[in-house]
């Protein structure tokens, strides 16, 4: 598992980075004038998102080519 998460280290970086920012953005909310639905449901999403990142391997996936014109 972290030999696929190393080979894909730009969609495990975002995971991360919406995942921490997710908590950041909670902690901040709850510290500041308490959660609202809004705070939760869009830290929930950006959790569900960053988790959909992490479990994406794209490190075999090669662009699409053009086909060769006459």
């Amino acid at each position: 598992m972290v030999k696929s998460l190393i080979a894909n280290w730009k969609t495990t970086s975002a995971g991360l980075t919406m995942i921490v920012g997710a908590a950041v953005h909670m902690g901040y909310a709850l510290h500041a004038h308490g959660l609202t639905e809004q705070d939760c449901t869009g830290s929930l999403l950006a959790i569900i998102g960053g988790i959909g990142f992490i479990a994406a391997g794209d490190a075999n996936v090669n662009p699409p080519t053009q086909p060769k014109t006459p």
